[in-house]
């Protein structure tokens, strides 16, 4: 979304702007669903339609990319989409670190608990074996 609307705010035309953010894709899912839209595109359709028929994308940017190209506002749009789109990321990496370093916690201690109870259980036996 960001590339998109920053090449089409810099002026560059949407079939060459498709084409560059096309090829950065890496994400099959995504890439597939693009690949969707491009003869859309060629035919001068627009982009919200074949967007929305991939399934792919979030109904709220879908829509947010309708609002863009009737109002013409396309480019602020989708750099709109990309802020809402890392602020989602952001939102699940601190919700998936939240869950993660009390149970990393928990599994640390437990291997120093275990390297611990091995150490005090040889040192007993040791000292056992001396009397």
């Amino acid at each position: 979304c960001r590339t998109l609307g920053d090449m089409l705010a810099a002026g560059v035309p949407i079939s060459q702007t498709y084409a560059v953010v096309w090829g950065n894709v890496r994400n099959r899912i995504f890439k597939k669903a693009l690949t969707q839209v491009g003869p859309a595109l060629a035919a001068g359709r627009g982009i919200y339609r074949p967007l929305q028929e991939t399934g792919v994308f979030a109904p709220a940017v879908v829509q947010m990319i309708r609002v863009g190209e009737e109002t013409g506002h396309l480019d602020s749009n989708l750099v709109e989409c990309a802020d809402m789109y890392e602020e989602e990321l952001d939102f699940r990496i601190k919700k998936m670190t939240s869950v993660l370093e009390p149970a990393l916690i928990v599994f640390v201690g437990l291997i120093v608990g275990f390297v611990a109870v091995t150490m005090v259980t040889s040192i007993y036996s040791i000292a056992s074996g001396f009397k």
